[in-house]
């Protein structure tokens, strides 16, 4: 059986381009209201990634930061309790005239300044007469720094001693500080 060849008039073909139009009419409307879609949901999802690495980072930060605080806190404890509370100077006194002993260092006058209250810390000074050599007041100092607890010394005067050159007149001003902040915590605790 032989088939008959397809001929198609001009009406069927005008119906038949018709639909071929329309189909691909519609076709690419879908397409490009798909690739239209696909653009959106393409540009929301790199927004997306962006808050996501944002929000990666501030946990990462977070956690550094967290480190660091602890850091800060240790440091602040440690220089903390490199001062003293108000009833802990009579025995830094005592560390003083031991330090001095040590030291050949000979105290001969103690003067107590008035404390100078700041927002978080009281100072409180001294102002100390010695007697003793150079060497001896090198050792002096050199001890001090390295108690336990915070000690400034400043103003340092040195002047010969007539009577004994080895032995100078030694003035000097001796502070030590103490937190106001501490006070309130161990009130608390």
């Amino acid at each position: 059986m032989k088939l008959a060849p397809f001929a198609l008039g001009r009406k069927e073909m005008i119906a038949v381009a018709g639909v071929f139009i329309l189909l691909v009419f519609l076709f690419s409307f879908l397409i490009i209201s798909q690739v239209n879609s696909l653009k959106k949901i393409s540009g929301q999802l790199a927004e997306e990634r962006t808050k996501l690495a944002e929000a990666r980072s501030l946990i990462d930060n977070r956690q550094r930061y967290e480190k660091e605080i602890k850091l800060l806190e240790r440091r602040i404890e440690f220089y903390e309790d490199k001062l003293p509370e108000r009833k802990e100077v009579p025995q830094l006194f005592r560390e003083l005239d031991k330090v001095a002993a040590e030291s050949q260092i000979k105290f001969v006058s103690v003067e107590e300044k008035p404390p100078e209250e700041r927002k978080h810390y009281r100072r409180f000074q001294w102002n100390l007469q010695m007697e003793g050599g150079y060497h001896e007041l090198g050792r002096f100092i050199n001890k001090l720094e390295n108690l336990d607890r915070f000690i400034e010394v400043s103003n340092i005067q040195i002047s010969s001693n007539p009577e004994n050159f080895l032995q100078h007149n030694i003035r000097m001003e001796v502070s030590t500080f103490v937190s106001k902040e501490r006070k309130k915590e161990k009130a608390v605790k």
